[in-house]
């Protein structure tokens, strides 16, 4: 059955007041009406729902009934690939066009006519006429605004070649009108990646993948998946590390990156670690131990397994950790940390911020 899209729309809107109530939080512990014990609470409940309201978001979108769009709308975006190149983060080559899935909801020109059209502006990029393939795609667009292939193209071609920020909007526009798409997802990843927002670019994989691209999108994404996860992961970690960043925001993103890339060890201990510090222990030391089964020298993930295990009374196994860590060459900041651990459990004391 196809999910209810007022009920998807109640859950999104939910999450916006969550977003919103956590950073009030930050702004009433900044000013002095909430002390750090009601905030930490506080901050723990809403970001628990707000979780909960992601996963639910999640689930019902990818419920949603989706269908592919023709086979010569996919061929086309494909044939891009040779005019379609771009930098993307400092410089590396990542991309070439993908395809996409969906109709294109056109009304007032013939689509056959259309469709024909889209061709010759592909033919004015891959001659290099980038400005003629602009006014080319302007011109589909004149007659038909919801034309998702022409908005697809027209922002990918501005991204790379003329302004970034129009391509994003065309972008946005292209999935806002079918969200079930696959490539202008991949195109705004790109963007996103070159406006320095990782974290962005990483949610936009995280929903080309969900939408079931095919096996040459895929491909062609997968070369430049990993230089978007690793600046997704140092986003979100320096966020989540400095606390410049509200928790559900600071999920949302090592979510979307082990949506991306399944397992990564990086985002299994610093998830495991936030939703430990948030109260959500069952989930939290699953994820640290797969995290640290697949990359033993993330030692970080020592300290932050021994303060969970000794939160849970495993005073052994939580030294053992300890032990281990003592053992590696480790940064400064991780052998303080590891060191406040070891206090409080030789004190008797929860060692878990906020666990106490």
């Amino acid at each position: 059955m196809r999910p209810d899209p007022d009920a998807l729309g109640a859950l999104e809107e939910e999450r916006d007041f969550l977003l919103r109530s956590l950073a009030d939080l930050d702004r009433e512990l900044a000013a002095g009406d909430i002390d750090e014990a009601d905030h930490r609470s506080l901050t723990a409940d809403y970001t628990t729902r707000a979780a909960e309201v992601l996963r639910a978001i999640d689930e019902g979108r990818a419920a949603l009934d989706d269908g592919r769009a023709p086979a010569s709308w996919r061929r086309r975006l494909l044939a891009v690939g040779g005019v379609a190149a771009v930098a993307v983060l400092a410089g590396v080559l990542v991309a070439q066009a993908s395809g996409s899935r969906g109709s294109s909801g056109l009304t007032g020109l013939d689509v056959a006519a259309a469709s024909s059209r889209t061709d010759d502006c592909l033919g004015f990029e891959q001659s290099g006429e980038s400005d003629e393939a602009l006014d080319c795609y302007s011109e589909i667009l004149d007659s038909l605004p919801g034309n998702v292939p022409a908005l697809t193209f027209r922002g990918w071609l501005q991204v790379r070649e003329f302004d970034i920020d129009d391509g994003i909007d065309d972008l946005d526009a292209a999935i806002q009108l079918d969200p079930d798409s696959t490539s202008p997802y991949v195109f705004r990843a790109s963007a996103r990646s070159r406006s320095d927002d990782a974290a962005g670019a990483v949610a936009d994989l995280s929903r080309f993948y969900a939408n079931d691209p095919g096996d040459e999108e895929r491909s062609l994404a997968d070369q430049f998946t990993p230089v978007i996860v690793d600046a997704a992961l140092d986003e979100c970690i320096g966020g989540d590390v400095s606390g410049r960043t509200p928790p559900v925001e600071v999920l949302t993103c090592y979510r979307d990156v082990l949506d991306v890339d399944s397992g990564n060890p990086s985002a299994s201990i610093y998830l495991g670690w936030l939703l430990a510090r948030t109260g959500l222990t069952d989930e939290a030391l699953p994820l640290l131990d797969s995290g640290l089964e697949t990359e033993p020298s993330l030692t970080a993930g020592y300290v932050f397994r021994a303060a969970l295990l000794a939160h849970l009374g495993e005073t052994e196994a939580a030294l053992a950790d300890l032990d281990t860590f003592d053992s590696m060459d480790t940064p400064d900041d991780q052998q303080a940390a590891a060191a406040r651990v070891r206090q409080a459990i030789d004190a008797g004391e929860d060692p878990l911020p906020g666990g106490g």
